[in-house]
């Protein structure tokens, strides 16, 4: 039998995962906009990669 307890558990572990996803796509896309605005200014390629995580093939891309 599950105790009330468990279940404020099991409540308070999903709610962590989930908010730990969020930021975990907040952060990705802060680096892509970040890449994306080097990008503009016509950062290489390679620097932009170094510094902001996202593979040179992305940045490439980025580049369209």
């Amino acid at each position: 039998m599950r105790t009330e307890r468990d279940i404020k558990n099991q409540i308070a572990f999903a709610e962590a995962k989930g908010e730990a996803k969020g930021e975990a796509k907040g952060e990705a896309k802060a680096k892509k906009e970040t890449a994306c605005n080097l990008v503009k200014m016509g950062m290489d390629p390679e620097s932009i990669a170094k510094a902001t995580g996202p593979t040179l093939e992305d940045i490439q891309i980025l580049q369209g």
